[in-house]
């Protein structure tokens, strides 16, 4: 902190000093003022992530079922990422996968994604190919994380039913299976699933999640609501009358 009180960010390199018989002695260093650096890539990093919350608000402008969905998914896909104890670095690149999971559904027609009942077989292979536009959108950008790779593989399951690719564990990367159980928390805890209430029952949500989400982290539906700003229960309410 310097005399005005602003902070100072510092880069120290020192070596150690040893004597003929090669004790310590000391160090000699240098120490470099890196604040300009640090604050142009806090600067950048928040010009990305607000530019991926953009493009997440873009597409439920035209999906009226997921609005603040991706930003739901986001917080609960670090949240998840915290339980396992990846690092801040990585729980960055999982909040951008979050709020970019469903930016393939601009490729998908506005009478699909807002349709108020279940869809129809052929309605439902088009909202299935919203993974693979995502992908096809994203991966020419160079993201420092996969972020493409994971937007494909939000939708798959550890057993192979999921889709585009029908992937089974093995081949899932672990950002896919936290994207894919923070996607279904969100909509069970919410009851905003969207489409999710008519490309399959509640209860095949139940199931799923219960697959997916054993083992991969210790997170109660309490942690789910605070992480959401839910009511103590509310989640409660909705899981119960789903049981499987």
């Amino acid at each position: 902190i310097a005399a005005d009180g602003s902070e100072v960010y510092v880069e120290s390199r020192a070596f150690p000093i040893l004597d003929a018989e090669g004790r310590l002695r000391g160090y000699r260093g240098v120490d470099r003022n890196i604040t300009d650096w640090f604050q142009a890539k806090r600067v950048m990093e928040e010009t990305l992530t607000g530019t991926c919350e953009a493009l997440g608000r873009m597409v439920e402008l035209r999906d009226p079922y997921t609005k603040g969905h991706s930003v739901r998914v986001a917080a609960l896909a670090v949240l998840l990422g915290q339980r396992l104890g990846r690092s801040a670095y990585e729980l960055h690149g999982l909040q951008l996968m979050g709020l970019l999971h469903d930016i393939g559904k601009v490729g998908i027609p506005t009478e699909i994604l807002s349709k108020p009942s279940r869809l129809g077989p052929e309605e439902l292979e088009l909202m299935r190919q919203h993974p693979q536009m995502g992908y096809d959108i994203l991966k020419d950008i160079s993201f420092p994380w996969p972020v493409a790779a994971v937007v494909l593989q939000h939708h798959e399951r550890l057993d192979g039913s999921g889709y585009p690719q029908g992937l089974t564990g093995p081949e899932l990367m672990w950002q896919g299976r936290v994207l894919a159980v923070a996607d279904l928390l969100e909509a069970m805890a919410t009851a905003g699933g969207g489409n999710y209430y008519f490309i399959q029952s509640p209860q095949d949500i139940a199931r799923i999640f219960a697959e997916e989400f054993s083992g991969l982290a210790a997170v109660s539906m309490r942690d789910v609501e605070l992480t959401l700003r839910l009511p103590a229960g509310a989640s409660a309410r909705v899981l119960g009358s789903w049981a499987v």
